[in-house]
């Protein structure tokens, strides 16, 4: 039994097609189908096979004959088919029949589906209830026989599909993956597994030929090993895995060991250092090999952080971090060798009378004022909450606050929001001082990231990050790169409050500047904006602070109002403390020798400075502070003080002068006949 198709394509050998001899027939896979199921003699024809591209779905039909088939052949109502009807064509468009097997043989089951676009369906009998049948022809989905032996079997539009039930013992060969051609180093653990796998057996054997005394090959597939520096060459290596049955599967590659000696790092002293106060070190180590260097810790306490690239190892231990820490410190040369150094590092308890440090917040969604949470000093701008646009009977799509602090760590930002509308998203936008950035996020103006919307910002307020807050869903982070947004939010801890309310996220300083843990440019200002926006390439209904623009209509909104950040008031890189605990315990111990007034700390500031001064003899104290007109804007002290030293806290929000302008400053200490004044520097 051959495939007629018109004087058999005519011309020889070639694959060519003589002229007026197209040919007629097309899908001609369904005919090899037919053929190669039914009983009889079946024939391929040469060109079919190599030439017109049907030599896969040959051989797959070859080896089902060849496996499975066997008995006479059923088909049409003898089978008590039962069409899927979509229309009155099913019956006439779908070729069902049945090999009936024996000897071994189970009963196979062959569908041709005529209809160009739709598949095919029809119940049948069968005599294996309550077994998978499985179309090996890979297309159509398994399906399960009825206990009665009545089975629902498809095909796929001018295709066919070949059913076989799941009780033959087909022992199939093991299969190894590729394994590529792998370089060991010498003195280094070498490690590599094996990709295999086989469908019948769990218990393989494996074997390897050509491997070299140091390698290893346990029977898991996994090749190990260290070579020595007696090791180094090359080696071909022949890798085989075999089942119990005897079939097996081979692959070959080549094994290269490299001269390689390891890194050396210096040792690092033990230290001692007070609660809060910065700890900064160089760690070194060098590589005979020229081979970039990778630093990182086996063990170290949670405040202490190590540049990966060059070993700087900063940090500042909380109030709460004393005690002794150890800290093991690794270097790698990426090839697999190693050198490590132990240290100890002993923090104090802080027993100074004022403590610069840092304080972080619960990051939990919720924004409270708390002393556990978010401190009120660091609320940056506070809104109305009646005056959304989109404001309705009951409070919603509304922007109350921004709070902002952070530590030698990270940055901390707390929204306190209220959104229970399921169309409108909470945005802040953040302009870290980075070059670059965005300045407008309509689609129709060249952004292409996600969070489309229509807002602009002036080019000195380009945006280089944004957090994105739908609804009820956690926040979003996002990194603008050119004129997309890439999704970093894995690297932030971002958490949405409840009943929809508020939301809360930390971001690494290394993660927002890439210049290690715990650096930052000198002297940089971080502004940030707060909206509750529309839909795609809307405006806004409300904004903190306030924008003119932000009037809830579909925009463009032009945001020029701003809040501003200042971690680096001192100009060093580093992010400056948060918190100034002052003590009310005054020297005890020795009367000064003189009278004297102390430089602020820190200086600039925001919002709060502490200013100390010390008494020879008590009397009458006076502190002031003036502008640089000579105009008295606070009174810090009027009164009786005796000798001893004093230090008292300027807080510009707290009430001593609470609409003072950025700017210098001076203070001036009277006490007796004795007059100081000091300059400093107060940056919103």
């Amino acid at each position: 039994t051959f495939i007629e198709n018109h004087d058999f394509d005519r011309i020889g050998f070639d694959g060519s097609i003589d002229s007026g001899h197209d040919p007629v027939l097309t899908d001609k896979q369904l005919g090899y189908a037919y053929i190669l199921f039914a009983e009889g003699r079946p024939t391929v024809f040469f060109k079919d096979y190599f030439d017109y591209g049907y030599s896969g779905k040959i051989d797959t039909l070859i080896w089902i004959r060849q496996n499975f088939l066997a008995g006479g052949t059923t088909k049409g109502g003898a089978l008590n088919p039962w069409f899927i009807v979509e229309n009155a064509n099913s019956s006439s468009d779908l070729y069902v029949a049945r090999r009936d097997g024996g000897n071994g043989k189970p009963q196979v089951f062959l569908l041709i589906n005529d209809s160009p676009t739709q598949w095919r369906g029809v119940w049948v009998n069968s005599n294996h209830p309550n077994e998978t049948f499985k179309d090996f022809a890979g297309l159509a989905d398994n399906q399960l026989a009825q206990a009665d032996g009545r089975v629902q079997l498809w095909a796929p539009p001018r295709g066919y599909a070949v059913f076989i039930p799941r009780t033959d013992t087909i022992n199939y060969s093991p299969v190894i993956e590729n394994i590529p051609d792998q370089v060991a180093y010498t003195n280094s653990k070498f490690v590599h597994q094996i990709g295999y796998s086989d469908l019948n057996d769990k218990s393989l054997t494996f074997s390897a030929k050509g491997k070299p005394t140091w390698l290893q090959l346990d029977n898991s597939g996994k090749l190990f090993g260290t070579p020595a520096f007696a090791d180094t060459g090359k080696s071909t290596v022949i890798i085989s895995v075999t089942d119990p049955k005897g079939l097996f599967a081979v692959d070959t590659f080549k094994l290269s060991v490299v001269y390689n000696l390891p890194p050396k790092i210096e040792a690092v002293k033990d230290t001692t250092l007070k609660a809060t106060t910065r700890f900064e070190y160089q760690a070194h180590a060098a590589d005979q090999d020229k081979d970039s260097l990778y630093f990182f810790f086996a063990e170290s306490p949670s405040w202490l952080n190590v540049n990966q690239q060059n070993g700087l190892l900063t940090g500042t231990p909380s109030v709460t971090d004393t005690g002794f820490f150890s800290v093991h410190l690794k270097v790698t040369d990426g090839k697999g060798a190693f050198d490590s150094t132990l240290f100890s590092i002993q923090v104090k308890e802080n027993v100074d009378d004022s403590i610069a440090t840092y304080g972080k917040p619960t990051i939990d969604g919720n924004v409270e004022v708390s002393a556990s949470d978010w401190l009120d000093k660091w609320l940056v701008v506070a809104d109305s909450d009646t005056d959304s646009f989109w404001n309705g009977d009951s409070l919603d799509n509304e922007l109350i606050g921004l709070y902002a602090t952070w530590d030698s760590d990270s940055l901390y930002l707390g929204v306190d929001y209220v959104l229970n509308d399921k169309y409108n998203t909470m945005m802040l936008y953040i302009n870290a001082g980075i070059a670059g950035g965005i300045t407008n996020f309509n689609s129709k103006s060249g952004y292409v990231g996600d969070y489309q919307k229509n807002f602009r910002f002036t080019s000195e307020d380009s945006i280089d990050f944004f957090i994105a807050d739908y609804y009820h869903t956690a926040p979003s982070l996002f990194k603008i790169i050119g004129k997309t947004a890439e999704d970093i939010s894995k690297q932030m801890n971002g958490k949405r409050g409840n009943n929809g309310r508020g939301a809360e996220l930390a971001i690494s300083w290394n993660d927002i500047y890439s210049l290690g843990a715990g650096v930052i440019p000198k002297n940089v200002v971080v502004k940030i904006v707060g909206l509750i926006a529309g839909g795609l390439d809307y405006g806004a209904g409300d904004s903190a602070p306030n924008n003119d623009d932000t009037n809830g209509d579909a925009g463009p909104d032009s945001l020029k109002n701003l809040a501003t950040i200042s971690p680096d008031l001192n100009g060093d890189g580093i992010p400056d403390p948060a918190i100034f605990i002052i003590s009310d315990i005054k020297n005890e111990v020795s009367t000064p020798l003189e009278f004297g007034l102390l430089q602020n700390y820190p200086n600039p500031f925001n919002p709060s400075t502490v200013i100390s001064w010390q008494l020879a003899v008590g009397g009458k104290v006076t502190l002031k502070v003036f502008d640089i007109l000579g105009n008295e804007v606070a009174t810090l002290v009027n009164e009786e003080k005796s000798e001893g030293v004093f230090k008292v806290e300027f807080n510009v929000k707290t009430g001593h002068a609470p609409s003072l302008p950025s700017g210098f400053y001076f203070y001036q200490l009277r006490a007796g006949g004795f007059t100081q004044t000091k300059k400093m520097l107060y940056l919103k």
